[in-house]
């Protein structure tokens, strides 16, 4: 490791590295704490790598498994906190307005955007150093299993990436990665803050999907008084400053947030062991529902595309009820077939709703919306066709049926209901 920053400090002092190279530090950021040098990483690194290789197995061995579920409250949801600031920080300071998504060169400038994303690296950078503790955790509480090489790799890697993009590039096309990564932690430190609470999480559980339909309710309720005066043929959007039109737009953004709230569905799964529900269908309906209710906030928030809104609220309703009671312990096995048929009613209404736009002149609406719905409607069509087939339709083996069959009965024996 000394050889590695006798190397580096020969580079820096320009021995064995030409002017440009020199030119490629980023000025704002090279007095940083743990910047200069990469000695104090490759440190950090080293150390994290033998405790929990070799010396945190080895305090542990003869040792009990520490209870630290408040810490490990308190950290994630630290961690939660950090992430939705860095994917806010990244959005305000130059994804949401100044940047190109296609390329964006890094500005070495002091403009106040600039230094703000300067800064959220440089955030970033020290969240990666404080992440080796999702690790250090493992080894305490003895969960060595999930300390893989996979994952040792990923947690040593990026904290030198990190300082990597703070030393040279502290903003610029790079730091999209930052933001994707920190949404991702989002969900994923929520994920693992819920499952510290334990069996205590499951009554919380109930309450939010009892809030989550309450909210879909609530959202159908406000926009049926709306869609009494909808064009169903044709709706432009209206961007006047008039009551109706900042309604309907608040509306738009509601949807958005209801989508944002669906993702918990799958967390659910997650915490429940349910991962043969967690399908390619479900993240990506999922996923794509959330950039197209995004996109709708940003370009469209109103007219023709808000019926889409309307109809999903529609058969959410449906679709939650038959969660919530499911979560109750009522049976609601019948429900299921007919939820996925009215998915299917759902997308294939969508797609003549937007197919409509092609022979309607001088709508106001714009048309570009078409060649990103009604392909996707179509493509979700074929996904929740095949699910419907494969789950309803297709005959399965007298061994598979009769195996269900006795599973059924024993649950029933045992007093327990299958929840969905």
């Amino acid at each position: 490791m000394s050889y590695i920053v006798e190397w580096y400090r020969d580079v820096i002092d320009n021995k064995y590295v030409t002017l440009y190279i020199k030119t490629l530090i980023d000025p704002r950021t090279q007095e940083w704490f743990l910047v200069p040098s990469p000695g104090p990483i490759l440190t950090i690194t080293a150390t994290y790598i033998y405790f929990c290789v070799s010396a945190g197995p080895r305090y542990m061995k003869d040792k009990k498994p520490y209870d630290l579920r408040s810490i490990l409250i308190i950290y994630n949801f630290i961690q939660v906190l950090i992430s939705l600031y860095l994917v806010y920080e990244g959005l305000m300071a130059g994804w949401l307005y100044e940047y190109n998504f296609i390329c964006q060169p890094v500005d070495y400038s002091y403009k106040p955007s600039s230094v703000r994303m300067a800064n959220g690296v440089y955030l970033y950078f020290l969240c990666k150093l404080i992440e080796l503790l999702d690790t250090v955790f493992f080894v305490l509480r003895k969960k060595d299993r999930q300390i893989t090489f996979l994952h040792l790799f990923h947690h040593s890697l990026m904290p030198f990436c990190a300082w990597i993009g703070v030393k040279f590039v502290a903003g610029g096309h790079p730091t999209l990665l930052g933001i994707i990564n920190s949404f991702v932690h989002i969900f994923m430190y929520t994920y693992y803050m819920l499952a510290a609470f334990g069996p205590y999480m499951q009554k919380l559980l109930f309450y939010l999907q009892k809030f989550q339909f309450y909210l879909f309710c609530n959202y159908t309720f406000q926009a049926s008084f709306w869609f009494t005066k909808f064009n169903y043929f044709c709706e432009p959007i209206d961007y006047s400053d008039t009551p109706k039109a900042r309604q309907i737009t608040i509306l738009v953004w509601d949807y958005f947030m209801l989508k944002l709230l669906d993702l918990m569905d799958t967390i659910f799964f997650v915490l429940r062991k349910r991962q043969n529900q967690i399908t390619f269908l479900h993240l990506y309906h999922h996923i794509g529902i959330l950039i197209a209710a995004w996109g709708a906030v940003k370009w469209l928030p109103g007219g023709h595309i808000a019926f889409l809104g309307f109809f999903n609220t529609f058969v959410h309703i449906i679709m939650y009820t038959h969660y919530l009671l499911a979560s109750m312990k009522i049976n609601t096995s019948l429900w299921k077939k007919h939820i996925t048929q009215l998915q299917l009613v759902q997308f294939f209404v969508i797609t003549l709703h937007y197919l409509q736009l092609t022979w309607v002149e001088n709508c106001g609406f714009p048309l570009w919306p078409i060649y990103v719905m009604v392909p996707q409607n179509l493509f979700m069509i074929m996904l929740f066709g095949d699910f419907y087939y494969k789950t309803y339709m297709k005959k399965k083996p007298t061994i598979e049926t009769k195996m269900e069959i006795d599973s059924i009965s024993t649950e029933f024996s045992n007093g327990k209901l299958k929840e969905q």
